[in-house]
């Protein structure tokens, strides 16, 4: 018998707050991007904080591009494709947004840091 209370997500959920810049089209097909706050990541997708929540809409295919901290001399982020499954509005713009990957998440490399840091 299945417990009611009990979480059914495939995938345990971890909070954290990374930098992540989101590139879409709205529902006019008017293209953006957005530098929006990670909130939580699981191996099916991520949560992230929006001040563009308007521009959202459930199915809505985006690319996202999870800046990871820096280790050593270099900076590295984390991309790929996903969905758009939950918003949250919470009013003045903001608001929570869920996505499915839609893709796997490959590495991708930004540009060196000053050897001096």
């Amino acid at each position: 018998m299945d417990d009611p209370g009990k979480d059914r997500r495939e995938f345990e959920r971890y909070s954290l707050t990374f930098e992540a810049e989101i590139k879409a089209e709205d529902g006019q097909g008017n293209a953006y991007t957005e530098v929006a706050v990670l909130r939580n990541i699981s191996g099916g997708g991520v949560g992230f904080a929006t001040k563009m929540v308007e521009r959202y809409f459930r199915g809505q295919e985006i690319h996202i591009s999870i800046t990871l901290p820096p280790t050593g001399k270099s900076k590295s982020t984390m991309e790929g494709q996903a969905r758009v499954v939950r918003i949250v509005d919470e009013g003045e713009g903001s608001g929570l947004i869920g996505v499915v990957s839609s893709t796997p998440l490959t590495l991708g490399h930004l540009s060196g840091l000053d050897p001096d840091q």
